[in-house]
């Protein structure tokens, strides 16, 4: 096993992530630095999904970011022909790469759940790489509801002989062009950093069961608007959720849809607070440093909140059954939580995260634009 007891031994690092969120790179910046402080002479290299590499390549610690997909693998839609048609060839083309790639050591995950894992793994016994890092039983012992998933990834770091400082957070560097584009954008609509305050608000997931009601969205925008020096961005690319919200909200936000990741992190750098379900954005707001309100429901806020300071989660507890937020770590277990794979709340009409009210939200974003939430995580 790795440690940097062999650190003059290793040169080339490649990690490979077939499935990644936005989010997920976001929360695993923190462990890529990391890697990177203690073994600075070293390449890094990361093979993702294409989705994700948009993403990885705002994180400055990364040397080179590949497209899984060119190895024959594919994630997200995709006809099952194709799949078909490339699955012979994967172990081969694969294992050709990391051998042409020179890697001394690599880090995978090799959990049965994951679709493709006994073809990478296959893929990486080929290619001869002689430190392996077999994530599976570190995950299952580090990371649980009892801490954050950064704070696990961490331990997991020090298990293998790296050093962690105890401030390490996640982190994303935005670019210059995504910052002119924000400000032009933002003059558009009669938004200026000097005479408002701005609250960037993402109810929306691609998950509907972590989406936030588009009833107490409307109430909570409303009560916002009362107060002529503050402006509500929401982020959204649901132009169906948008809609209903546009139908019933007294004081309508600024509607932002797509954004290329570049912009995303410019505009979100622009806000003062950012109110979010268990979303991407949410987690790159954290990791800019903007104050974050977390508003969770079938995922735990303790594992997958903000982190960073000035963070906070709204979150009820219920008596839920199938609430089993340690099976996304676990290959113990036989399946992710149910509700989570169904996408559905399976003992109510709505979900968990609607139990949250917009006065709620209300009076913690006064909270924190008023300063009196000090900083800290808190839950």
């Amino acid at each position: 096993m790795l440690h940097l007891l062999y650190s003059r031994t290793i040169h080339r690092i490649v990690s490979i992530h077939h499935m990644l969120a936005m989010g997920e790179v976001v929360l695993l910046s923190a462990v890529f630095r990391v890697i990177k402080e203690n073994l600075p002479h070293a390449t890094l290299s990361i093979v993702a999904g294409k989705y994700a590499c948009e993403f990885l390549k705002f994180i400055p610690c990364i040397d080179n970011v590949f497209p899984i997909e060119r190895f024959g693998i594919f994630m997200g839609k995709t006809s099952k022909a194709k799949r078909l048609l490339h699955r012979p060839f994967i172990v081969p083309v694969f294992s050709g790469f990391l051998k042409r790639g020179k890697f001394d050591c690599v880090f995978i995950r090799d959990d049965e759940r994951l679709p493709y894992t006994s073809l990478i793994r296959t893929a990486v016994e080929r290619s001869g790489i002689r430190e392996v890092v077999v994530l599976r039983p570190l995950m299952q012992k580090h990371l649980n509801s009892s801490r954050h998933v950064v704070e696990g990834y961490l331990s997991i770091l020090e298990e293998l002989g790296f050093k962690v400082k105890s401030d390490e957070r996640p982190v994303l560097s935005p670019d210059g062009d995504g910052k002119n584009n924000i400000k032009d954008l933002l003059n558009k609509h009669g938004i200026s950093k000097d005479t408002h305050r701005i609250i960037g608000l993402c109810p929306t997931s691609r998950m509907k069961i972590k989406e936030w009601d588009t009833e107490k969205v409307s109430q909570f925008c409303d009560m916002i608007g009362k107060d002529n020096s503050t402006r509500i961005i929401l982020f959204s690319t649901s132009k169906e959720y948008v809609e209903r919200v546009l139908e019933s909200v007294k004081s309508p936000p600024v509607v932002i849809g797509y954004l290329p990741f570049g912009d995303l992190l410019s505009l979100t750098s622009q806000c003062d607070l950012f109110i979010s379900v268990d979303t991407g954005p949410m987690h790159v707001a954290a990791a800019l440093g903007i104050p974050v309100i977390g508003l969770f429901g079938p995922t735990s806020g303790k594992m997958f909140g903000p982190y960073g300071k000035n963070c906070m989660v709204i979150q009820h507890t219920t008596d839920c059954p199938y609430y089993r937020p340690d099976s996304f770590f676990s290959p113990d277990e036989k399946a992710f939580q149910l509700c989570y794979l169904k996408d559905s709340c399976q003992i109510m009409k709505k979900t968990c995260v609607d139990m949250i009210s917009p006065e709620e939200v209300c009076n913690a974003a006064d909270n924190f634009l008023t300063g009196k939430t000090g900083a800290g995580l808190l839950y």
